[in-house]
């Protein structure tokens, strides 16, 4: 329960994070462009966002490589149950 619960929760941004997200939005927007907390806290959700997209995409990709695997394995033991029964 502990695993769920900690990947629900947004981590605390590192000063090296609010800084990426800083220069981020200065490149963006330019010098003359003052931007708020609201636009800082945007860029880390949608990086984090990101991450988590990539980890999902991750595991749906291993669990369709197991149901293929597993979909193999079925075709040939329904072939040598045909050769089975066939024999007998």
């Amino acid at each position: 329960m502990a695993r769920d619960e900690k990947a629900t929760h947004y981590p605390v941004p590192s000063d090296e994070d609010l800084a990426r997200a800083r220069d981020l939005l200065r490149r963006v927007g330019g010098p003359q462009v003052n931007w708020g907390a609201i636009n800082v806290l945007e860029v880390l959700i949608g990086e984090h966002r990101l991450a988590m997209e990539k980890l999902a995409a991750q595991r749906l990709m291993r669990a369709t490589w197991v149901l293929a695997g597993a979909t193999i394995v079925l075709a040939i033991a329904t072939v040598a149950l045909i050769f089975a029964t066939l024999a007998a």
